[in-house]
């Protein structure tokens, strides 16, 4: 065999095996949702009634949201059939039932139609039912 065909014959091979690792351009890519809690903040005094506020998208759809206070499931809004969900979301959070100085982990998760699923950053609020912490209430 010719040097130039056996040179030739080794490119092609190089780039067939190169071309083929590429990723299928037409193929989908399906992104995880994003999910946060803008409200309150990580740390903030809260009292009487507060309005959590949850922001929460997705590339195509999200399919449901959901938001619990220390792990227990308080929001639960799933997609109503034939319509989607949008931000924000929020939860009205009756902290009197609550003793004065504790502290509340509170968590947001959001799922897409791919079941992709993203939680949000976990924030602790204090319950300050004197109200010396400053709080913004609902």
């Amino acid at each position: 065999m010719k040097p130039q065909i056996v040179i030739l014959l080794i490119i092609s091979i190089f780039a067939f095996v190169l071309l083929s690792c590429e990723d299928d351009p037409s193929s989908p890519v399906f992104l995880s949702p994003t999910c946060a809690i803008t409200f309150p903040s990580d740390s903030q005094g809260v009292s009487d009634t507060v309005q959590i506020v949850i922001e929460a998208e997705d590339d195509i759809q999200l399919e449901l949201v959901q938001l619990y206070i220390d792990d227990s499931l308080h929001l639960s809004v799933p997609r109503p059939d034939q319509s989607t969900l949008s931000s924000p979301f929020t939860y009205d959070w009756n902290t009197r039932i609550y003793e004065d100085s504790t502290w509340h982990t509170i968590w947001a998760m959001a799922t897409d139609n791919d079941t992709n699923v993203t939680i949000s950053d976990t924030i602790k609020v204090m319950v300050d039912l004197t109200g010396s912490l400053g709080q913004r209430v609902l």
